[in-house]
């Protein structure tokens, strides 16, 4: 299993426009890929990544790792209160040799962290289901999980009802340079 050492969030103010990720039709004219729209979302190739366009977020993940490199969604004005989903589930829409292989907790003082947290998609039960897929799911201590990664879902939650957020993500595996993505 991988361990995340560090995960990066950047956020901009969008000054409320409405960015929207643009899906791609159907068929890649390139390298004629046909692309199913599946029940989470669209999966797309992007480099030596799979692009999950779920709803109301983006995760790329790396199927070497096994998991999430980077993930982008907007955060808007807080206007739901679905309730978290409880459970944590494998996408069956997606290559089982590019996810974890069970969606069962860490343990060893680990959490399964979101990168998009729930409490941002709760607007939609849909997205909150989605959101505890385990392409978004990632091992991260419990220290951090619960103190700087939880501060910085809370001044997100706090500034959405300010002005809209694009909130960008990624995680640096590892301590290599040479092998970190750049969102």
């Amino acid at each position: 299993m991988y361990y995340a050492v560090l995960s990066i969030i950047l956020l901009t103010i969008t000054a409320c426009s409405q960015i929207r990720p643009e899906l791609p039709s159907s068929r890649d004219t390139q390298s004629n890929t046909v692309f199913s729209a599946s029940k989470s979302g669209q999966i797309l190739p992007s480099g030596n990544l799979l692009q999950l366009n779920y709803e109301g977020f983006t995760v790329w993940l790396d199927c070497e790792k096994r998991g999430a490199i980077k993930f982008q969604y907007n955060a808007q004005h807080d206007t739901g209160n679905e309730a978290r989903a409880s459970d944590f589930k494998l996408d069956s829409n997606v290559p089982k040799e590019c996810q974890q292989t069970t969606a069962r907790a860490y343990g060893n003082n680990y959490d399964r962290g979101h990168q998009v947290p729930a409490n941002h998609l709760d607007y939609s039960p849909e997205a909150i289901r989605q959101s505890n897929y385990m392409t978004n799911i990632l091992p991260q201590t419990s220290q951090m999980n619960r103190g700087a990664w939880l501060l910085t879902e809370e001044i997100i939650e706090c500034y959405r009802d300010i002005d809209e957020l694009l909130v960008i993500g990624g995680v640096i595996w590892g301590d290599n340079p040479d092998d970190d993505y750049g969102c």
